[in-house]
C-alpha cells in the first residue's frame, strides 16, 4: 500500500466536510489542452492539490508529508511531459470515482480506486521514461 492508498481510505473512513469535497470536485474540473502549455501547468497543480487535499483529509501529517513529497517528485515527469507533448489520457473520471468513495464513506472503495489509479500513473510515467533522449 502506499501512502496515497492509506490517506484516501482514511479520508473516507474520517468523513469530509461538503468543502472539502468541492473543492476536490472543482479540481477534477481542471483539464490539459497539450498546445496550451498554460492550461497544462494549471492541470498538473490541480493534480497536486487534489492529492494533496485527499491527504490533509486523512488528518495525518506524516501521510501528508509522505504524499507531498511523491507529487513533488511526479510534477517534475509531468512537466517533463508537456515538452515533449505527451500527455495520455487525463484521470479526471479516476478522480471523480476515488471522490465519490470519500463522499460515500467507504474506506475500502476509496482506497482500491486511488490503488488503481496511482499503478495507471506509474505505467504512464514507466511508458514515458522509454521517451526521453538516453545520454551516453
Amino acid at each position: 500500500m502506499c501512502s496515497s492508498d492509506l490517506a484516501a481510505e482514511l479520508a473516507a473512513a474520517r468523513g469530509a466536510s461538503p468543502e472539502s469535497l468541492e473543492k476536490l470536485l472543482e479540481l477534477t474540473r481542471v483539464t490539459c489542452t497539450p498546445d496550451d502549455r498554460k492550461s497544462c501547468v494549471a492541470f498538473i497543480e490541480a493534480d497536486t492539490g487534489f492529492h494533496t487535499t485527499i491527504a490533509r483529509m486523512a488528518r495525518n501529517q506524516m501521510l501528508l508529508q509522505a504524499v507531498s513529497e511523491a507529487r513533488s517528485q511526479m510534477e517534475r515527469i509531468m512537466f517533463a511531459a508537456i515538452d515533449i507533448h505527451y500527455y495520455g489520457e487525463l484521470p479526471n473520471r479516476e478522480h471523480l470515482e476515488i471522490v465519490e468513495a470519500i463522499q460515500n464513506r467507504d474506506p475500502q472503495k476509496a482506497r482500491d480506486r486511488m490503488h488503481a489509479h496511482i499503478v495507471k500513473s506509474k505505467d504512464k510515467v514507466l511508458g514515458l521514461t522509454n521517451s526521453f533522449p538516453r545520454h551516453s
